[in-house]
């Protein structure tokens, strides 16, 4: 019974499907202030400056998974860059 419930979609089975989320992440300051705002980040946190660093080259909104995986920074490390906001 469980193999032949894999095999059948959600949607036939009666199940919910759940819509698919992705986080972004941006700058939410000017490229202009990006020294001042590394500069009031503690110098032990190397991964938030790296994060940072790599958005303002990119100036765009950016996958948090694909930050993740250029910058070897933890999603911790990008929420706790969204709190200090």
């Amino acid at each position: 019974m469980y193999s032949l419930r894999v095999m059948i979609p959600a949607q036939l089975r009666g199940d919910k499907v759940h819509e698919k989320r992705v986080n972004y992440a941006r700058l939410n300051f000017p490229i202009e202030n990006k020294d001042s705002v590394i500069s009031g980040i503690n110098k032990n946190a190397k991964k938030q400056i790296e994060v940072i660093n790599y958005l303002a080259n990119k100036n765009e909104p950016i996958l948090t998974t694909k930050i993740t995986k250029d910058t070897g920074a933890t999603l911790a490390s990008i929420k706790s860059l969204a709190k200090k906001d």
